[in-house]
């Protein structure tokens, strides 16, 4: 294994190199901005972890297990993607904190810019390092691949709401939200102002209107019990059903139906319980892992006019904490709790969900979250496109306007509506080893 992995070595330096000097020239802008984890550290991580594997596949062709090697064959992909999605997105965000810290830039404009850094990253890490099959040692046409929608409707001063949809295996679709705020001035930089009354001009349900009113007064009961400690998925159980039927009410009297004002964080805690009544439960998938431990739900808060990486929290933790800033840990920044979205070796941020069932689901955030745009990770151009036809986008007006990024090297384009019908073979049934961690 010694060839292939000196190889292995070659091939890859050229992420390392370019993440070394990516360090460097940020150094230079912004020399007392600590960022946690360096670009060239992640890069040199993403070469280690799939030498493990190579050393893994190497022994199980050594022992002639050609199930084992399937397996591991797909789990090395899936760590090829993990991994250079985590370096794309860190890059992304750094590009974004040292770019666009503007006083006049508001949340919409960070998360357009934003999208559009890491489409452009992934396509950067990809030609960087291509995957090369471990078998014929050649490079492969799978990948990390992403695409993502236009947002063609406009949501003002709403905050700008943005998804990710993350092929897991060929039945199972993770989905990760993301509300963005910010601050109104750098001094509340640690305070997401999470109150906003969406329809600011009509009025509140009076007792008269009798579901919406009903679900207005089960939302803030529930609400209630977050604040006391409730976990979602207690509330899920223990709430009683008729309470629990008025607070996800979607009829067309209810209170996002109908044309009443609310605040917009009952829409976001209305989102993530919908969501969960929709969680698949896997078994030996991710062995090591809770899946969505760490919510799906989450709230970003953006810098104002100063170099400060953009930290989340959950909305549990934000209607709990009243927007404060609790926690200060690596992990809620956006850099790592988008990199475990984007991967698909990771569930504990994230919902996992039926493939069968992700039309419905995003047609439901789509009726609580007008404007959410959404963005398609999976491990080649047909497939990630193929997760957007599966979110059914088209039928909620978003005209099949889907931006792909290809083959590395290639130019983006375009979905092309003819990839309807289009069949891909799948990848081997993945299993987590158990021994690459995140």
């Amino acid at each position: 294994m010694s060839q292939s992995s000196t190889k292995s070595s070659g091939e890859h330096s050229a992420l390392v190199h370019f993440a070394k000097t990516v360090d460097q020239m940020h150094e230079q802008i912004a020399p007392n901005l600590n960022w946690p984890v360096t670009l060239q550290s992640l890069a040199e991580a993403y070469y280690n972890d799939l030498n493990n594997c190579d050393m893994a596949i190497s022994d199980a062709l050594a022992c002639n297990d050609q199930n084992k090697v399937l397996r591991l064959t797909s789990f090395r992909l899936r760590i090829h993607m993990s991994r250079l999605a985590r370096v794309a997105t860190h890059m992304a965000i750094r590009n974004q904190v040292q770019m666009f810290t503007l006083p006049g830039l508001d949340e919409e404009t960070h998360t357009a810019a934003f999208y559009g850094a890491l489409a452009s990253y992934v396509l950067l890490v990809n030609g960087l390092a291509p995957h090369v099959d471990p078998a014929s040692r050649r490079q492969s046409a799978h990948g990390l691949y992403w695409v993502h929608q236009n947002k063609l409707t406009e949501e003002p001063r709403t905050g700008a709401d943005f998804g990710v949809m993350t092929e897991i295996d060929a039945t199972t679709v993770k989905l990760t939200l993301f509300q963005a705020k910010r601050p109104s001035n750098p001094e509340r930089f640690d305070e997401i102002d999470y109150r906003h009354t969406v329809r600011s001009g009509k009025p509140s349900p009076s007792c008269n209107e009798r579901y919406a009113y009903a679900q207005l007064k089960a939302l803030d009961h529930i609400i209630g019990k977050i604040v006391s400690g409730s976990t979602l998925e207690r509330i899920l159980s223990e709430t009683l059903p008729r309470i629990l039927s008025a607070a996800l009410n979607d009829g067309s009297e209810a209170l996002f139906q109908a044309p009443y004002s609310y605040d917009q964080s009952t829409a976001f805690l209305a989102t993530a319980l919908r969501g969960l009544q929709k969680k698949k439960t896997v078994e030996n998938l991710f062995p090591k892992q809770t899946p969505g431990i760490r919510g799906w739900c989450h709230y970003v808060q953006w810098p104002y006019a100063d170099r400060q990486e953009p930290w989340t929290a959950t909305i549990t933790e934000v209607l709990k904490d009243n927007g404060v800033r609790r926690e200060r840990s690596d992990e809620k920044l956006l850099s790592t709790l988008l990199s475990y979205a984007l991967s698909p070796t990771d569930c504990e941020v994230g919902l996992l969900v039926d493939r069968s069932d992700v039309a419905g689901v995003v047609k439901t955030i789509s009726s609580l979250l007008p404007g959410l745009i959404w963005g398609f990770v999976s491990n080649s151009e047909d497939a990630a496109i193929e997760l957007s036809l599966l979110a059914n986008l088209e039928g909620q007006g978003a005209q099949a306007q889907v931006r792909g990024l290809v083959k590395p090297n290639a130019s983006p384009r375009t979905m092309p509506t003819q990839i309807k019908g289009r069949r891909r073979s799948q990848d081997p049934e993945d299993t987590n080893e158990g021994r690459f961690k995140r």
